[in-house]
């Protein structure tokens, strides 16, 4: 068909086939196409979404458990420099302890060593006390004792060192005078008989006052007469109560009563200037 032209005044006409809007049924179609879209969006974001939820959920707690596990971690790492560091520590005083115990044992050896050279010295100058009986010389672990029975010293009921008893201490004075890293103990030892003279009993009530008085006379001859320094000598009296035998015999109480001269290994404290 061919389109027609009309001419009505400055305006052109022109006629055609006439277009047709779209009708209901269109805008049905649409609406439904448009809902269809949506629904499957509205499925296709809740299949997503409910798929990858437990996954996200899973994601999260292994990224609260990789935390705390490194947290731990960490805090494991610290403890272990701390065990490190104290055991490095131990070692080190286990290592100067082992220096301190080796160091002990080689001074424990040569203080043994030269208790034994000074018994041998006491020995070969007591000879003749020793061979008696009158003198024992004996090492007591880090300790040397020189055992005098008390004739050899003292008179009966006397604490007066005797002029015998001054020769045998001399030589005992001229061995242990040179161990001048050495303490000198005298200790006086009675038997259990009670003293009975008056006059004895008058200067000496008990063995106490006699034990202890002749410990006592024999320090003072040590340091007067043996040249032993006073800061190196030591008194005490025992009595009858440190007994080496028996007193129900006259033996055993002749054993009993001595004078005990004891050499300790052990450096004396010196006064101070």
């Amino acid at each position: 068909m061919v389109p027609t032209t009309v001419d009505a005044g400055n305006e052109d006409y022109t006629s055609s086939t006439p277009k047709r809007k779209p009708g209901r049924l269109g805008w049905l179609f649409f609406t439904f196409l448009f809902v269809l879209f949506a629904l499957f969006v509205s499925a296709t974001g809740a299949f997503v979404f409910m798929r990858y939820l437990p996954e996200r959920d899973q994601a999260q707690a292994n990224a609260k458990a990789l935390a705390d596990k490194t947290s731990r971690l960490g805090d494991l790492e610290r403890q272990l420099k701390q065990v490190q560091t104290g055991l490095s520590s131990t070692r080190a005083e286990r290592d100067q302890l082992d220096v301190e115990r080796a160091r002990a044992l080689q001074e424990k050896d040569t203080a043994i060593r030269e208790l034994d050279r000074v018994k041998g010295e006491l020995s070969a100058s007591l000879e003749g006390e020793v061979s008696s009986g009158d003198v024992g010389i004996t090492r007591r672990g880090r300790e040397l004792v020189v055992d005098v029975a008390d004739q050899v010293l003292f008179e009966v009921g006397e604490a007066e060192v005797s002029e015998r008893g001054k020769d045998v201490l001399k030589r005992v004075a001229l061995a242990l005078a040179k161990r001048t890293d050495h303490v000198v103990q005298v200790r006086g030892h009675t038997d259990s008989a009670a003293i009975t003279s008056p006059e004895t009993r008058e200067r000496f009530p008990t063995n106490w006052e006699l034990s202890t008085a002749r410990a006592t006379h024999v320090v003072r001859f040590l340091q007067d007469s043996g040249h032993i320094a006073g800061q190196r000598l030591m008194a005490a009296g025992f009595a009858q109560y440190r007994p080496v035998s028996s007193n129900t015999s006259d033996q055993g109480r002749r054993k009993n009563r001595r004078i005990e001269i004891v050499l300790i290994s052990e450096t004396p404290a010196t006064d101070s200037p």
